[in-house]
């Protein structure tokens, strides 16, 4: 199973939008390989394009390295007056600094979204439309995550976290790639 949303085999332009499978030609990349067959065979429904575009090995270094940094003001041992997570020098780094590397990793994070859709594509794949996709849903993730590029800025309130998924997630399962030129877009070719 391919890791990007299949394009669609007829459809004009950039993308379409449309609530069922995709339909793509038998023998493509990701289509089932009957012998004997030919036309169109349908791969990706709704429920896999919405489940596709959240980059979900992004989100969960985003999370794993964001916590790093995340002060730890008001969090002292019970048997010692140090605070919990380390030394007084490491801990006073990350509580003045920790809101910089945090920014810094979300910024890694949101590069790494496009290339590593890139790296994931087979030739043909239109891993741009993903590579977009997927940086929207890597951005909306991490806010309502509370991300400490978010929630350290004042930012951050959950009840718009929660309700930014809930409509990406309901949406993102409408949008629909075309074979056209969005496999070549931006000059770079996947390799096979």
């Amino acid at each position: 199973m391919s890791r990007l949303v299949r394009a669609e085999a007829d459809a004009g332009g950039l993308v379409s939008f449309g609530g069922g499978p995709v339909s793509v030609a038998v023998g493509s990349p990701g289509a089932p390989n009957v012998a004997g067959a030919s036309g169109t065979t349908q791969v990706d429904n709704y429920a896999a394009r919405m489940v596709k575009y959240i980059p979900a090995e992004v989100i969960a270094f985003f999370l794993a390295a964001d916590k790093l940094f995340a002060p730890t003001f008001g969090t002292a041992a019970p048997s010692s007056g140090s605070p919990v997570g380390g030394t007084p020098l490491v801990t006073g780094f990350i509580n003045s600094h920790g809101l910089y590397l945090a920014t810094a990793i979300f910024f890694v994070a949101l590069l790494a979204t496009p290339l590593y859709m890139w790296k994931q594509s087979e030739k043909n794949q239109p891993w741009s439309v993903n590579a977009f996709m997927s940086t929207v849903a890597f951005v909306i993730w991490s806010y309502a995550t509370q991300g400490a590029v978010f929630y350290g800025n004042g930012l951050y309130d959950a009840r718009i976290g929660s309700l930014l998924i809930l409509v990406y997630t309901l949406l993102s399962g409408f949008v629909i790639p075309s074979q056209g030129k969005s496999s070549a877009q931006g000059g770079l070719e996947p390799k096979a």
